[in-house]
């Protein structure tokens, strides 16, 4: 069809008579609108003139160049439709094209997005700088030099560029920077987060149903983070505590500690992550569990659609009287993919599949089954979602030729409310329930929590 719309656009009809000089005069005219970016009008002109003077081979040829630009794809949008299929260094080059053709705002945008994309800040910039002089386009700009900003570091920089956007007439650029605002508020170097949530659970102890007794909780959080070298780059390192102190069941008391220390890689749709952690927990205030583990991880994200997958070795060493032969070492694998909506709005599906190769080897066992997780976003301050997984487990057949094997089911629904930019409430209800082939195996329980989270970020 390509050929049909060009032949279409450089066919001229002959004049009855012929007009040399008012054709040169058309000529030249049409040559003044080329050179201007004026192609539409450069080619009436140029159609003119071939209707007065048919032997004008010069302006043929420029005709015929205008008619194979237009009879092209847009690069313009193109580029757009590189850029949301997660290519931008394609998408850059028809950026580019698009530029030279029409050297407006709204290129400069799209090639700052892309030059941003591709983590060329530096590029970036002056670009974006360009886009905002415009009015078009000034406050989209604000929101790329937001996130330059706040990949440097320069939280407050990040967060006034992110306010600026925020009153946008476009509700879904208006919604983006406004999440952005509070996310430049709770990102930093340095990251300080803290959570009260209540909790109450129908089978605190896990046990059989005929055993099962109900209790209440008051649980705690504290996790402090640092990235040295800017956000969602390089070196990171974190350390969380966690406290669960009971109503009336104080053997059940739970305390843990953890950190890591992990280096981030990304390039433009593709991330990966290695990271070393330790962890200790207590249970009825004696030393429970001791473990290590060693993740890693990577994600492709080419658009709205993400891909990941990661793997995990994880040595344990029990220290409660009784648990000690299960100590060993537990490697997981994990497959993951998503897609996101607009507004925020997202579903993702993923598979996890665990081997635990215990130090006694009745004990060891394998895990796998599938996960679901919807997230729902009703409004700048309001997500809600629901998940869902299926668990299958089966140990190693012992010298009989026998194997157990246990079915987890777990459902959980829960909401959260931005209180401002720092605080989050949030609530949530759920239950899981077990099938085991073992005697007294099979449990249930229903849980409700409700609390208040805080972060905020510094330098």
């Amino acid at each position: 069809m390509t050929w049909l719309l060009l032949a279409a656009c450089a066919a001229v009809e002959p004049a009855p008579r012929a007009d040399p000089m008012a054709a040169q005069a058309y000529a030249e005219a049409g040559e003044t609108e080329l050179s201007a970016g004026s192609f539409d009008t450069a080619r009436e002109a140029f159609r003119e003139a071939l209707r007065l003077d048919p032997s004008l081979l010069r302006v043929r040829e420029a005709l015929e160049r205008i008619c194979d630009a237009e009879a092209a794809p847009d690069p313009f949008e193109e580029g757009v439709r590189l850029l949301d299929a997660g290519r931008p260094g394609a998408a850059l080059e028809r950026f580019e094209e698009a530029r030279r053709r029409s050297p407006d705002a709204g290129t400069a945008l799209m090639l700052g997005i892309c030059r941003y994309e591709l983590g060329e800040d530096e590029a970036a910039r002056p670009l974006l700088l360009e886009a905002q002089d415009d009015p078009l386009t000034a406050q989209s700009a604000d929101v790329f030099l937001g996130l330059l900003a706040l990949r440097a570091g320069n939280r407050s920089e990040a967060a006034s560029r992110f306010a600026s956007a925020g009153g946008s007439a476009d509700p879904r650029l208006s919604a983006a920077a406004s999440e952005l605002l509070k996310l430049s508020r709770r990102a930093g170097r340095i990251v300080v987060g803290a959570a009260i949530d209540p909790r109450f659970d129908t089978n605190v102890a896990l046990a059989s149903d005929a055993e099962a007794r109900a209790d209440g909780a008051a649980v705690a959080a504290v996790n402090v983070s640092s990235r040295p070298l800017g956000w969602g780059r390089g070196l990171y390192v974190n350390a969380n505590l966690l406290y669960r102190q009971q109503f009336s069941a104080r053997d059940y008391d739970f305390a843990g500690a953890g950190g890591a220390a992990g280096w981030e890689w990304s390039r433009p749709a593709l991330a990966a992550s290695l990271e070393y952690g330790a962890e200790a927990y207590a249970l009825g205030g004696s030393l429970y569990l001791l473990a290590q583990r060693l993740t890693a991880s990577a994600h492709w994200t080419p658009g709205r659609l993400s891909l990941g997958g990661s793997y995990r070795l994880r040595p344990e060493d029990f220290r409660a009287s009784g648990w000690e032969s299960y100590s060993g070492y537990r490697h997981t694998a994990g497959l993951d993919a998503s897609w996101h909506f607009d507004g925020g709005s997202s579903l993702a599906l993923s598979w996890r599949g665990e081997r635990h190769d215990a130090f006694s080897a009745a004990l060891s066992d394998w895990e796998t089954g599938p996960w679901i997780l919807c997230l729902w976003r009703a409004g700048a301050d309001v997500r809600a979602g629901v998940q869902a997984g299926v668990l299958r487990r089966w140990d190693d057949a012992d010298e009989t030729g026998t194997s157990l094997r246990d079915m987890y089911l777990h459902g959980e629904a829960f909401a959260e409310y931005d209180l401002g930019t720092q605080w989050v409430l949030r609530a949530g209800v759920g239950a899981y329930r077990t099938a085991s082939q073992a005697q007294g195996g099979s449990y249930g329980n229903v849980f409700a929590s409700v609390g208040v989270a805080w972060a905020r970020g510094f330098f």
